[in-house]
């Protein structure tokens, strides 16, 4: 399979290189929610969020309602990671597929 021959028209070879490019982009991005679900950000402890962000607060009650809302959203976080990864996964079996499908032909790259 040749994406860039001069047999090609140049419609084809432009649709090539945008697909191309998506897909090396696309991959990147898969490796990258790879990694961030191997290694998680590190959540706070009740004292370490206490004492970045809630310093001027009255009352301790506020804190632990935004230290639970901080608790909550990490582990949501979890949920949306796997949900991107999926979406990325899709993305390339998508585009290497459809460069598949554009430039298949015969054993010598013609149509």
């Amino acid at each position: 399979m040749v994406l860039f021959n001069k047999k090609k028209d140049l419609i084809l070879k432009i649709t090539n290189l945008v697909l191309s490019l998506w897909l090396i982009l696309v991959t990147i991005l898969f490796y990258s929610s790879i990694i961030n679900m191997v290694i998680p950000a590190r959540q706070l402890s009740f004292d370490e969020y206490e004492s970045m962000n809630c310093v001027g607060l009255e009352t301790d009650q506020s804190c632990e309602d935004m230290y639970a809302n901080y608790k909550t959203a990490t582990n949501n976080n979890g949920y949306f990671q796997k949900r991107e990864l999926f979406i990325e996964l899709s993305a390339i079996l998508i585009v290497s597929g459809t460069i598949y499908l554009l430039n298949k032909g015969k054993a010598n790259g013609d149509k």
